[in-house]
């Protein structure tokens, strides 16, 4: 397949690159042409579809573009939830740290224990 970029009006007068294959000549819409170079669909596929007609080729593009956005949509999501339950481990591990923390700080033993229980601490007044 040669793509040769030559623009040409079709019959509704939109701008179109002529496409030859086995020396038939083709014309593929502009935008139709970078939308699908874009979305990253092969030559070979650029002329099969085209083949069929311009029509096919459009609807090909739509089917693509919505089945590649969906699969797009199912990864985004996957990955938020992801990134979603690590942050929650984070914030469980973090937690879990502090509560170890402050079971070190606490004093214990049987004189600060006889302290509290007499209430020799002064009280704070705020």
């Amino acid at each position: 397949m040669v793509i040769v970029f030559n623009r040409e009006r079709d019959e509704q007068g939109e701008m179109c690159f002529v496409v030859q294959h086995q020396f038939k000549e083709y014309l593929v819409p502009v935008e139709d042409y970078k939308e699908a170079v874009h979305l990253g669909i092969s030559m070979d596929v650029i002329k099969y579809q085209i083949t069929k007609g311009k029509r096919s080729f459009k609807l090909y593009l739509n089917r693509y573009e919505r089945n590649d956005g969906s699969s797009r949509l199912k990864r985004e999501d996957r990955e938020r939830a992801e990134r979603k339950a690590m942050r929650e481990r984070e914030k469980q591990r973090k937690e879990q740290e502090r509560l170890v923390m402050i079971e070190k700080a606490k004093c214990r033993g049987k004189w600060f224990e006889h302290l509290s229980e007499n209430d020799i601490f002064p009280k704070v007044v705020k």
